[in-house]
């Protein structure tokens, strides 16, 4: 299985590297419909979410409509990842726009260390290069391995680049300790399932999920701010938007400040999902820890 994986990657990448950027969304639109139907588990899944997360709020036609997103969304950000592989800095940063970076330069110039916390949203693949692109700082980040070590290779190669290092997700807390020990800077996606020592029940669309309060540990630990940041995508533009800063309370309560802090994660990612539901990853198992029956499709 994973020499397939392998040859259809290196089809793929070959088929990337060499349109025209006036083909570019044809390819899209071609890829995600061949995965679609390869792997329509995802699909069903996605449909499982919208349904728990939505309701009837939203009519079953927008629902088909957010799942073919997902499917494009998703091959859009393997192109970014082949791209990313030899892109230069200057031409990165060409493709990106930043709102509000502000934010993140005044927190610089206090000499503070930041944790920066993202979704996998839009084009989630140019996050971590485009901060470390923009301001020229050491940025740890964690990944997740895919299991087959010529494609963790070369996904390795893709992310790390431009002053950003990418641990594996096991073992990974020791080195971001390390990491704001040393001044420097860390990144995390935290919209993810997690299990019961990984994070903590929060309230997301209403429903109870379990989300990873990591970075909520570390922020209060270390006195270092969150920056709430994600990608999205509007008339072709690929925008990074710092959405704002949070600081952990210190109070003599450390189980209700970590909470606190979760909560506010979610509620953060709640509102911009909402914003644009086209643009999230609802292929994830989100809801699993507390509702597991809902995916017994």
């Amino acid at each position: 299985m994973a020499k397939i994986y392998i040859l259809l990657y290196r089809v793929f990448s070959f088929f990337v590297r060499n349109i025209p950027k006036s083909l570019e969304k044809p390819t899209i639109v071609f890829f995600a419909k061949i995965l679609s139907l390869l792997d329509n588990r995802r699909g069903k899944v996605a449909k499982v979410n919208l349904d728990f997360a939505y309701g009837e709020e939203i009519s079953e036609e927008e629902k088909n409509e957010i799942v073919k997103s997902c499917y494009k969304n998703l091959v859009r950000n393997f192109i970014s990842f082949v791209q990313m592989q030899q892109i230069s800095k200057d031409e990165l940063l060409s493709l990106l726009e930043f709102e509000n970076s502000e934010l993140v330069e005044d927190l610089l110039r206090n000499g503070e260390r930041i944790i920066f916390l993202t979704s996998h949203y839009g084009n989630w693949e140019h996050v971590s290069l485009g901060i470390g692109a923009k301001f020229d700082i050491k940025l740890t980040v964690v990944g997740r391995a895919l299991g087959i070590e010529e494609l963790d290779r070369e996904l390795e190669e893709s992310r790390a680049r431009f002053g950003v290092e990418v641990l594996d997700k096991k073992g990974a807390t020791k080195e971001l300790i390390k990491t704001l020990k040393n001044g420097n800077h860390i990144g995390m996606l935290v919209d993810q399932n997690c299990g019961e020592k990984s994070g903590v029940l929060v309230d997301f669309f209403g429903k109870k999920a379990r989300h990873l309060h990591s970075g909520s540990i570390l922020s209060r630990k270390f006195d270092a701010p969150i920056v709430f940041v994600h990608s999205k995508i509007e008339d072709e533009k690929n925008i990074i938007k710092f959405v704002e800063v949070y600081r952990v309370k210190k109070s003599d309560d450390i189980d209700r400040d970590i909470l606190e802090a979760t909560q506010k994660q979610a509620e953060v990612e709640e509102r911009y999902i909402r914003e644009n539901p086209k643009e999230w990853f609802w292929f994830h198992r989100r809801w699993k820890n507390q509702h597991e029956e809902i995916y017994r499709i």
